[in-house]
């Protein structure tokens, strides 16, 4: 394990990622889905409401995003933005059956989102 690098431990039953852990997303470039705990408490702060249009720069392989698009409901929209292609395609790949999730693959800062 290299400085600043996290060491993350498989597992092999699927359950065990239900707890307040971080998962590896991509662990050859130390990409993670982030301490669900704290991106919960930041999530909150935002005081998203019903119908919103929500931004969600850096969205992974959607799982935030997707958590987003239950808290706006079937009126608001999430678009997500992912840098990483690979992770980009899987949060397509995730969020399919939210019609108001979209993803953008590419760099958020030169993606206009509109209005949000």
């Amino acid at each position: 394990m290299g400085l600043g690098k996290m060491s993350y431990t498989p597992v092999d039953e699927p359950r065990h990622v239900y707890h307040n852990v971080v998962v590896a997303l991509d662990k050859e470039n130390d990409i993670n889905n982030g301490q669900p705990s704290a991106l919960a408490c930041w999530i909150n702060a935002l005081d998203i409401k019903p119908a919103a249009r929500v931004y969600h720069l850096g969205c992974g392989v959607g799982y935030y995003t997707a958590v987003i698009a239950e808290t706006v409901g079937s009126q608001g929209s999430v678009i997500g933005s992912e840098v990483n292609l690979k992770l980009a395609n899987r949060a397509k790949e995730n969020l399919s059956g939210y019609p108001n999730a979209t993803v953008q693959a590419g760099d958020g800062a030169e993606f206009d989102p509109g209005t949000v």
